[in-house]
């Protein structure tokens, strides 16, 4: 997959989750309170689905998941391996 359609796909999955299109992908998602433990569980979970991996206990780290660059940045790694 090349990274653009990673992107697209990994913001498909989270503005569908969290009813929103105009965040900026550097906010923090979970320290602002815009989703909550439960949206997080639903966003992984789409995200394992769709590119088929599993995140680690490192990958769920707050500074892993609390930006959807951030987010991006940890499935493209997956991917690589």
């Amino acid at each position: 997959m090349i990274s653009n359609k990673i992107d697209k796909e990994v913001e498909n999955i989270i503005f569908k989750i969290i009813s929103k299109k105009n965040i900026n992908k550097n906010k923090k998602l979970i320290s602002s309170g815009i989703i909550d433990s439960l949206k997080v569980i639903e966003i992984i979970s789409d995200l394992e689905t769709k590119f088929k991996l599993k995140f680690s206990d490192y990958d769920l780290k707050l500074k892993n998941i609390d930006s959807i660059n951030s987010i991006k940045k940890v499935i493209k790694k997956k991917l690589k391996k």
